[in-house]
């Protein structure tokens, strides 16, 4: 019987490693994002290679010429998405990207009545701004959150800035702020403490980016009423607790099946 029991524990820890080393070759970005058919050809002109190369290629820019050559990388690489648009596949974790984080998502309809906020895992926001980056897909703080990690990583200060309602990104460079919305393709020329008195400015950019006239509107509620944080600069600063939760769990995902093949080594050893 503890035979049995350790081989079938060292079929799972095997078939488990074998899911991650089949992730280590395969783009964890939806094959929808980048599809002619996909639903998303008017948002998404990038993928996520060549995404790559055109940040390379901004990393000798500087100021705003760099914030704003960024922002329209990011704007162009990632759709907006809660889920609800296109295939329901979409915004969950594949299994050979972290089977833990995918196997929380399928569990999540049962953790849901014991407290646990609906979409936490079956749409996980990674806080990682690369691995985020490469799955291409989020809601307006995915995307910042996206952008302000690309930013910080090519040496500017950015973070990700709270609005009411709505999250943006912010980059700071020889005492300037600037404000960018990578969800909407919008470079504001200035920061924070302007933006209530420039609120025009604000609406004229979104109307020209897109947005209906209607909505420009309520950008003034968004930008000068309720909460307005900067949060820190730095990479997994827009929520420390889950950055730190997502690192661990991709640790997990390879300690996790070598433990599982430890009956199986105990077994053999004692032969």
């Amino acid at each position: 019987m503890k035979n049995r029991w350790a081989l079938l524990c060292a079929c799972c820890g095997v078939a488990l490693f074998a899911l991650n080393l089949v992730g280590l070759f395969l783009d964890q970005r939806p094959a929808a994002l980048n599809a002619p058919d996909g639903g998303f050809a008017d948002q998404v002109t990038l993928d996520y290679d060549q995404t790559l190369e055109a940040l390379d290629s901004a990393r000798g820019l500087h100021g705003l010429e760099k914030a704003t050559r960024v922002t329209r990388i990011i704007a162009r690489a990632t759709a907006h998405s809660n889920g609800l648009r296109g295939p329901a596949a979409l915004t969950k974790t594949p299994w050979t990207e972290n089977w833990v984080l995918r196997l929380l998502g399928e569990a999540e309809p049962v953790l849901v009545p014991f407290g646990l906020p609906r979409g936490t895992f079956s749409y996980f926001q990674y806080q990682d701004p690369w691995r985020a980056l490469e799955r291409g897909v989020g809601l307006c703080c995915q995307l910042s959150m996206i952008l302000s990690g690309a930013l910080y990583d090519m040496g500017m200060e950015s973070g990700v800035l709270q609005l009411n309602g709505h999250v943006v990104a912010y980059a700071r460079e020889d005492g300037q702020e600037w404000i960018l919305d990578p969800d909407l393709d919008v470079v504001l020329p200035f920061g924070m403490d302007e933006a209530c008195d420039r609120i025009g400015e604000v609406q004229a950019a979104y109307l020209e980016a897109g947005m209906p006239e209607e909505t420009t509107l309520l950008l003034g509620p968004v930008f000068c009423e309720g909460v307005r944080t900067h949060l820190p600069a730095g990479r997994g600063m827009y929520r420390p607790l889950l950055y730190r939760f997502e690192q661990a769990v991709y640790v997990l995902k390879w300690l996790l099946p070598m433990l599982i093949l430890l009956p199986l080594l105990v077994s053999l050893r004692r032969r």
